[in-house]
């Protein structure tokens, strides 16, 4: 898979990880510092959909999650800064 079939792919992940962010923003709303949870519940909701993805695949897509985590994880912090900005700043 090359960089354009990942970018490709993250890009198409894009609307899920916002889904899930707000989801997730609802879900937690009277937990307070449960940023990490937020982002766990999210993260492991996309992994589900990139495994399930894999696992209808063949060939050498095993270590695309692997490759995506990163970018993803980069991509909750990026959406979450922009949907919920700190108060702080």
């Amino acid at each position: 898979m090359g960089a354009l079939s990942y970018f490709l792919l993250v890009a198409r992940i894009l609307p899920l990880v916002t889904n899930l962010i707000v989801i997730a923003e609802k879900l937690f709303d009277d937990v307070p510092e449960s940023g990490e949870q937020k982002k766990e519940m999210v993260m492991s909701g996309v992994k589900s959909v990139v495994m399930a993805i894999i696992s209808l695949s063949t060939g050498g897509q095993q270590e695309t999650w692997i490759k995506l985590e990163p970018f993803i994880s980069q991509m909750v912090d990026a959406i979450c800064g922009v949907l919920f900005p700190s108060e702080e700043e």
